[in-house]
Order: structure tokens, then sequence, then C-alpha cells
């Protein structure tokens, strides 16, 4: 899980228009800074001189829209720096620089103050500001001096209509941004609504699609699991049947391989019908199942085939059950109809990428003749379950080779 940055830029700021109304802002309180709409000496006589004044506050109004450059992020410490340093650099310039809209600054400072805190601390700066707002202007009207000269009063009536027509646009404006927002939130209330009901619709086509392919697992796990015995069981029937009057002896005992073939292939079928997620290897490593698959062919074949794994490290759950289950029918297939002398069955690592192989020398086939075939159809089903791909190379007379590749 990535880190939560400490800081937050102007590319990654939460709200961009509330950057760009900041800027605004401070570009309107520059003007009323800049050309002195006010005679500072006339109406508040113990100030300083006025261009050390207009200094400082342009300094600090500088500090304050830079400060908006960067927000701090989850950090305590930071945010912490961070506030108090604002509202100082806010300070400084509505008390010493009596700056004539510094009432503004304190909309900025809570702007960026609920970008930051949480509910309780937004509601704590917001009455801290309020409560300052009113001991600034309280204090003001101590030193306030009415001015006697017609010109001066002109200006500072002009100048407290520009702040009045500030304060009412930025309300405004709040105000269109509020009633946007909840216009915006119940169209995606609507929004929502539409996408839960088209969201209800497909989970009900999803799960007339997981049942079709749990009946294709279904029956992919039948063919498996019972036409491997079953292949085997009709093989000891006819050697038994061939051994019947040359060698009765062995005829019987093929016969008690078929029976217990037989009972092993009921058992299939109950916990095909009752248990269809059991585990093919029964709690067995692949090497151990992949041995008893091996043993089965030769007790079938006479043919013992030939297991090698290279893997080092052990495979999922998923990927074991495919590489089983193909092996199982490619043994079955060879059984069948291959007549091989030699069976060699490879698990080995490709890079990132896992390749089993199972190769014979039997009699072969034309691959076009057998692509529809169920057995086949369902190994390319549990190979791509892996995301993985299966190839055949045969031909009549060369014998047969199956190679699936899967990723790790």
């Amino acid at each position: 899980m990535a880190a939560s940055p400490r800081w937050i830029t102007p590319d990654r700021h939460p709200l961009n228009v509330l950057l760009g109304l900041e800027w605004v802002l401070l570009g309107f309180i520059l003007l009323s800074c800049i050309p002195r709409l006010l005679d500072w000496q006339t109406i508040f006589p113990t100030v300083t001189a006025a261009p050390i004044v207009t200094a400082v506050n342009l300094f600090c109004l500088g500090l304050i829209g830079l400060m908006g450059l960067w927000l701090p992020g989850q950090n305590h410490r930071d945010r912490s720096f961070y506030l108090i340093g604002l509202y100082l650099l806010i300070l400084i310039p509505s008390i010493w620089g009596r700056l004539p809209l510094f009432q503004l600054l304190y909309v900025i400072y809570i702007a960026r103050s609920c970008l930051i805190c949480s509910g309780r601390g937004r509601w704590v700066l917001t009455l801290v500001s309020i409560v300052t707002v009113v001991m600034i202007q309280v204090d003001r009207s101590r030193y306030w001096q009415l001015p006697k000269d017609p010109a001066v009063l002109h200006q500072l009536i002009m100048a407290l209509q520009i702040g009045s027509i500030a304060l009412l646009g930025l309300t405004l404006l709040f105000l269109q941004l509020f009633i946007t927002a909840i216009l915006s939130a119940r169209r995606s209330e609507r929004e929502l609504a539409q996408a839960h009901g088209q969201l209800r619709t497909y989970a009900l086509q999803i799960e007339d699609i997981a049942i079709l392919q749990e009946r294709n697992r279904i029956a992919r796990e039948i063919h498996d699991a019972l036409g491997h015995s079953l292949t085997a069981f009709n093989l000891h029937l006819e050697a038994a049947l061939r051994q019947l009057d040359p060698n009765p002896a062995k005829a019987k005992d093929l016969l008690r391989e078929a029976q217990s073939l037989g009972k092993a292939t009921l058992q299939d079928v109950r916990r095909s019908i009752s248990i269809l997620r059991t585990d093919p290897l029964q709690e067995r490593t692949l090497d151990e199942a992949m041995g008893e698959l091996c043993e089965d062919q030769e007790r079938s074949t006479s043919v013992r085939p030939s297991y090698r794994s290279q893997l080092n490290l052990p495979l999922s759950p998923a990927q074991t059950t495919v590489v089983y289950r193909i092996s199982q029918e490619a043994l079955t297939n060879i059984a069948k109809y291959a007549q091989a002398k030699r069976v060699d069955i490879q698990l080995i690592p490709q890079g990132d990428r896992i390749r089993l192989t199972i190769q014979d020398d039997g009699v072969g086939f034309l691959p076009d003749q057998t692509q529809m075939g169920f057995g086949l159809q369902g190994m390319r089903e549990r190979v791509a379950s892996l995301q993985g791909h299966l190839e055949i190379r045969t031909g009549p007379g060369q014998g047969c080779c199956l190679i699936v590749e899967f990723p790790r």
C-alpha cells in the first residue's frame, strides 16, 4: 500500500477551482493596497508610514499566496505549523498593517482549513476567525477618526463600498458553488440508483452464466473422473477374456483388479454426485497422484509412463487440479487409441511459465479430425481457466506430443 503524500501540490490539489479563487481574492486585496485608496495618516494617526505598511502587507500577502501552492497532508505536526503560520501572516496585515479588506483573508484561511482539518477542527477555526475579525473591528473603531476633508471621506466611502461589493460577490459565488454541489449530489444519487438497477440485472445474468459454467465443470469432472476408470476397467475385462483359456490364474487376477476398479469407479460416481468440489488428489501431493496414475496405466496397458518434475515451488490448488486432470485424460486416450510402447510426462518451469509435456510413440492421428472431442474440449477449457495455452503435435504414425503452458 502506497504511503500518502506529506504535502499536497497544485497538481494533486483536491479543488483547483478553490485555489484559483484564492488567487483572485489575493489580487483584489492587492489592488486595495497598492493604489492606497485611503489616506493612512488621516484615518489612522497611530499607524506607521504608508510605504512601510504597504511593503509589509505585500510581503505577507505574497507569502499567503505561495502557501496556497502546498498544503500539508496527513502529518499532524505539519498541519499545526501550517495553520498557525498562516494565521499569523493574516494577523499582521489585519492589525498592524490596517489592511482595508482584511476580512477576505479569513475567507481564504477558512477555505484552506476545510481542506486540511476534520469536521470539529473546521468549526473551531471558523469560530476563532469570527472572534478575531470582531476584535479587530472593535480595535479599529477605537482609533477611527472620521476625516473632515470631503475628498478623503469620499475615498473612505468608496473603499467601504468596494469591500461590501467584494463580500457580496464572494457570498453569491459560494452560494452558487454550494447549490451546484447539491444538484450534482442529487444527480449522482439518481445515476447511482440507475447503476444499481443495472447492476442487479447484470448480477442475474452473471448468475445464469455461472450456472452454465458450473454445469460444464460438472460435466468435465464426471468425464475426467469416470472416463479413466471405466477405460481401465474395460481393458482389464478384455485382458481377462484373452487369458481365460490359456492362463486362468492370470485371468482371475485381472478380474480381481477389474473388481477393484469397479469399486473405485462406484466411489467416483458417488463422490461426483455428492461432493462435486472434492479435490481429485485426495490430499495427496501432485507427485504422489501422478505416480498412481502411472501405476494404473501400467496395470491397464503393461506400459509404465515415465514422470519427471523439476518444479522448485508448489503449484496452486487450481493449477495442480488442471495438471492432474489433463494428465489423466491424456493417459486415458493413450490407453484407448495410441498403442504406445513409451510414454513420457514432464513438468518443468519455463521462465515465468510452467510447461506440461505428455509424449507417446503411438500411432498418432490427424489433429483436424479430433478437435471437437469432449475430452480435448475439456482440456482446452481447463487450460483456459489458467490463462494458459494448449498445443498438440501429432500425425499418423508419428506419435503424439501434448504441450500445456500456463503462468506461474
